[in-house]
């Protein structure tokens, strides 16, 4: 139901492929959000590939919607993906082998992720794109919603803070729609005043 291809192997426990998979973006869903990332950088007169980094990378859902999605003759290498979940880096690494590079790190104790990206790429050019899901557990319904007291709530920030650092030319953050209703909707309206002050044409579906 998540679109995962079968030659993917979930790496951990029961219970961790079980969460592996019900925090993954469904596949066709991340591919279709590239494509129209494609199709407007087209638009936009960009002719090539387009690099790539993944933040809160899980399991791989929007990696491999990424690496799926063509247009125009263009796609997206994703070349490093960032992800603290020990089970959800072997899955990815059991998948993508050599060809991304996974990178088992807290993200909140990363103070330059320039220099990350470049050590781990071996790349002077900044990613076109960044993209990843952070943490929805304290803005879901399905939690206790206690937004930015759950320390997972602030990590939306951190994935701010590497698109103010590396600049891509796009980035796309996945969350649950009820972000948009925790505390009032403040959290929800600071991201996007805080993208929009770091220069993004923000669109949200």
């Amino acid at each position: 139901l998540q679109g995962f291809p079968d030659s993917l192997e979930f790496k951990g426990t029961l219970t961790s492929t079980q969460q592996q998979v019900g925090n993954a973006v469904p596949i066709p869903l991340a591919r279709a959000v590239f494509e129209s990332v494609l199709k407007f950088a087209k638009r936009k007169g960009m002719g090539s590939d387009l690099s790539a980094l993944s933040l809160f990378s899980g399991a791989g859902g929007m990696d491999i919607g990424a690496s799926l999605a063509q247009c125009c003759d263009m796609s997206i290498n994703t070349m490093a993906a960032l992800e603290v979940w020990e089970d959800a880096c072997n899955t990815l690494q059991g998948f993508y082998g050599d060809s991304v590079q996974i990178v088992q790190r807290d993200i909140t104790a990363i103070d330059r992720p320039l220099a990350l990206w470049k050590s781990v790429t071996g790349s002077d050019d900044m990613p076109c794109i960044v993209f990843g899901g952070p943490p929805c557990q304290s803005f879901s319904q399905a939690g206790k919603q206690k937004g930015l007291r759950d320390g997972r709530g602030k990590l939306i920030f951190e994935f701010l803070r590497f698109v103010e650092t590396l600049k891509p030319t796009f980035f796309v953050m996945e969350n649950v729609s009820n972000l948009k209703g925790i505390e009032q909707g403040s959290i929800y309206r600071r991201v996007i005043k805080v993208a929009k002050e770091l220069g993004y044409q923000v669109n949200v579906k």
